[in-house]
């Protein structure tokens, strides 16, 4: 489901016009269709986010949609992460799943 559109790009900051009141800040987005560019929405101002790119923002384009990807990132808390390397998104490097629902974000205080 499309949340918005990119209206600036700079550096790493990302601005999308939303049309969506679902996005909160914490929130994962990415250019619609393609999991190679996700952003962090860090602010929200009215009907805009600044994003933070968790990925690289070379070749991404004003005007490209995006959706939302999930309620913030995630992180596994088991014993399946035993022996793994993650990068700092949480992401096995070796790109193998982990089965398991023993997850939480990463703003969840224990």
């Amino acid at each position: 489901m499309t949340v918005g559109k990119i209206i600036s790009i700079f550096d790493i900051s990302i601005e999308v016009i939303l049309n969506s009141n679902e996005v909160k800040v914490g929130d994962i987005l990415q250019v619609q269709g393609n999991d190679k560019y996700r952003f962090e929405v860090v602010e929200i101002s009215n009907t805009s986010a600044t994003c933070i790119s968790l990925e690289t923002t070379r070749g991404l384009k004003k005007g490209a949609l995006v959706e939302l990807v999930s309620h913030g990132i995630h992180v596994e808390y088991s014993d399946k992460v035993l022996g793994r390397i993650f990068n700092s998104y949480g992401i096995p490097i070796d790109k193998q799943t982990i089965e398991s629902t023993k997850k939480c974000t990463i703003f969840t205080v224990f």
